[in-house]
């Protein structure tokens, strides 16, 4: 019976003693703090650019061969194919302003997100999103057009953060 208790005794503290390796050194948690906030800075920025449909900063959160799949099974592939997707949506928006309809401000909320980081560089994103069109804009009733969730895989390239891929039609 001792030898029992003094062996359950030393495997317990073996046990103990290897819990402390395991746990993340606190600059490994300030560090995975400092990164979750760094890429919510780099998803609101996302946002904005698309909200404000600016075609010159958009392209500039994705990696050089970053990718979009906003559409089903069709994917937009680096950055001149991105650019360019944004721009079609500014041209046909300011056609049909021409023609004297209305065009609605745009909004693209993002929620209820979960960040999996797969290394120090590289991180998983599930969300929830919407589409709004304000269509008595500043805070007029919203119409909701699309609404699913999302995958983002996020890297990190000279220290910033940007995207990889975005598939919002997993």
């Amino acid at each position: 019976m001792l030898k029992t208790l003094i062996g359950s005794l030393a495997i317990a503290l073996l046990a103990l003693g290897a819990v402390p390796s395991a746990r993340a050194s606190d600059a490994d948690v300030i560090r995975e703090a400092k990164d979750r906030a760094d890429i919510d800075v780099l998803i609101w920025r996302y946002v904005q650019a698309l909200d404000n449909i600016d075609v010159e900063a958009y392209p500039t959160f994705f990696t050089e061969d970053g990718s979009i799949c906003c559409e089903h099974d069709h994917t937009y592939k680096g950055r001149a194919e991105i650019r360019k997707l944004l721009q079609e949506v500014k041209d046909s928006r300011a056609a049909a302003q021409a023609k004297g309809e209305k065009v609605p401000k745009l909004y693209h909320p993002i929620f209820n997100s979960h960040i999996e980081f797969r290394s120090k560089d590289h991180a998983h994103i599930d969300s929830y999103w919407f589409t709004a069109l304000a269509e008595q804009p500043p805070n007029g009733s919203p119409k909701i057009t699309l609404v699913g969730r999302c995958e983002d895989e996020v890297v990190r390239v000279d220290g910033k953060w940007l995207i990889k891929s975005r598939n919002v039609f997993p």
